[in-house]
């Protein structure tokens, strides 16, 4: 790498400021074409869109570093890993599949990101193979509770479980049912839903379901948040619901029409989902609020009664009024493994607190199937 791109490496290795990082990729576009950008350059520059949020952004320059350099393992792991927290599973299946041929030369800490991201986007096989290659290796990442995990997956994936439909309030019923195999092909677009990378309230969640997503990708309700020196962010005030996993000028330019022609067909497996065969509906909440709210909205907007709902609420206080549980409604109060326990950090979830408490909704969910 060049004085000009190691002065901006060394840069970069402190900056968070949204638009300083903003005129740091600016500079490197106009001193050198992204197409021929050195392999350290282009990983630079990709890392400088992630680092602003912009994942799908990200995931496509870096895309671009792979094809030039196809047998690079960073490029490939640095892709499909961006792939994935963008949403772009189909996408992340290529650089996977490089990896995982190459598993006895890639160190652990890429079989780890391989079985993590693999089991996002419900890629089992790929990622059974990442966890037996750190076994066979004696590595300490494959702990007694991933192989555990790991086993119980195997045997979900050859049963035939009804669709779970996240209902948020966040991403755990989309990332957790994934991560221990309920859903088969989660890569499919069928499985992509309106909930599944939101970040709503108890509220928010019980509007849009009301709603039936008519209007969450509404332009007119739609605006950008942002703080100082921060990404932005599109966001629906009346629907509490932040797109957390879109941010960025993919989906904000042109009048947000980037996210628009995402969500669309997401609302409509949405609405799919509330008629037709045996359903499962997973609400996670962690927030104040009245968890009726949600409950009363899932049952008017349903076309028939051949759904159950499940709730996990891990709230760290009393609620005022009493969830209403029928034969239907499974409602479940739990308390996370620590105070500072977070759901979605991989030392959190992956630690042996972190597989009991997933494993205790795990079995939830086998229950309410029967």
């Amino acid at each position: 790498m060049d004085e000009f791109f190691a002065q901006l490496g060394s840069q970069f290795q402190t900056e968070t400021h949204f638009d300083r990082l903003g005129k740091m990729r600016e500079r490197i576009l106009a001193h050198t074409a992204e197409s021929d950008l050195p392999l350290k350059a282009g990983m630079l520059h990709a890392a400088i869109i992630r680092r602003m949020n912009d994942w799908h952004a990200a995931a496509q320059a870096l895309e671009k570093v792979w094809l030039r350099f196809p047998n690079d393992f960073e490029a490939a792991y640095e892709y499909a890993l961006n792939a994935i927290d963008g949403s772009l599973y189909e996408d992340a299946r290529r650089p996977l599949l490089f990896l995982i041929s190459h598993r006895t030369e890639i160190p652990d800490r890429y079989l780890r990101g391989i079985w993590l991201a693999a089991a996002i986007a419900g890629y089992h096989d790929l990622s059974s193979l990442a966890v037996d290659e750190a076994v066979s290796r004696g590595s300490e990442l494959a702990s007694p509770g991933i192989i555990y995990r790991d086993q119980i997956v195997s045997q979900n994936q050859q049963k035939n479980y009804p669709p779970i439909i996240s209902l948020g309030e966040n991403c755990l019923p989309w990332m957790l049912v994934n991560r221990w195999g309920f859903r088969r092909n989660a890569f499919n677009p069928e499985h992509q839903s309106l909930f599944n990378l939101a970040q709503t309230t108890i509220a928010g969640s019980a509007a849009i379901i009301r709603d039936r997503g008519e209007n969450l990708v509404n332009a007119q309700k739609l605006q950008i948040a942002q703080a100082v020196g921060t990404p932005r962010m599109p966001y629906n005030a009346p629907f509490q619901y932040s797109f957390n996993h879109e941010m960025g000028a993919t989906w904000i330019d042109n009048d947000f029409a980037g996210l628009l022609d995402r969500y669309r067909p997401r609302i409509a497996n949405f609405r799919r989902a509330l008629s037709g065969g045996e359903r499962i509906f997973f609400f996670y909440t962690c927030s104040s609020g009245n968890i009726n709210d949600v409950i009363d909205a899932l049952y008017v907007a349903n076309e028939d009664e051949k759904y159950k709902l499940i709730i996990v609420d891990t709230w760290n206080d009393e609620r005022p009024e009493q969830a209403r549980v029928d034969q239907r409604v499974i409602y479940v109060r739990l308390q996370l493994p620590r105070p500072d326990y977070i759901w979605f950090r991989p030392a959190d979830f992956e630690s042996p607190e972190g597989i009991h408490f997933e494993q205790t909704i795990h079995d939830i969910i086998v229950k309410t199937v029967g």
